[in-house]
C-alpha cells in the first residue's frame, strides 16, 4: 500500500494505492487518485514505475498528469468507467495523454470485462463484452 500517508481534505485523494507484481507485470492501482495525489505520490516514491496503470477516477481531467506517465512509463492503462456516464469520463485530454505517450488503453465502457490471464511470470489481457 503507497497511499495515503494521512487523512486527506479531498476524498479522491484518500484512495487506496496499491502497487503489486503479478503475472510478471508491476501493477498500480489509483482508486480516486486525481493530480494533486499523483504529485505527492511521485514525490514520495521517486523512482516508482508501473507496468500496467489502474487509471485514477475513471479517467477524470484530473488524473493521469504527462508527468506521472512519463515517470511510471506504464505499457497499458486500464479505465473503469461506465458507458454513456453522466460525467463523461474518461475525459479525451485524459485519453490523449494515455495514447500520446504510446500506452494501450482498455476501457470497460468500450471493451466489457478486461482480464489478465497469467501462469507464473507471463499472460494475456483479454476483453469480454457484456
Amino acid at each position: 500500500m503507497l497511499s495515503p500517508f494521512e487523512k486527506e481534505e479531498n476524498k479522491n485523494d484518500s484512495s487506496i494505492v496499491l502497487f503489486t507484481e503479478l503475472g510478471g507485470l508491476s501493477w498500480l492501482l489509483t482508486g480516486d487518485m486525481g493530480e494533486v495525489g499523483e504529485r505527492e505520490l511521485l514525490r514520495t516514491f521517486p523512482q516508482l514505475q508501473a507496468a500496467i496503470l489502474k487509471v485514477g477516477h475513471h479517467g477524470s481531467k484530473t488524473s493521469s498528469s504527462v508527468p506521472f506517465l512519463k515517470q511510471l512509463q506504464p505499457k497499458a492503462a486500464l479505465i473503469s468507467v461506465g458507458k454513456d456516464n453522466r460525467y463523461g469520463h474518461p475525459h479525451g485530454d485524459v485519453i490523449g495523454n494515455l495514447e500520446g505517450n504510446g500506452i494501450k488503453v482498455f476501457r470497460t465502457d468500450e471493451d466489457g470485462s478486461i482480464i489478465y490471464k497469467y501462469y507464473k511470470s507471463s499472460g494475456t489481457f483479454r476483453k469480454t463484452l457484456p
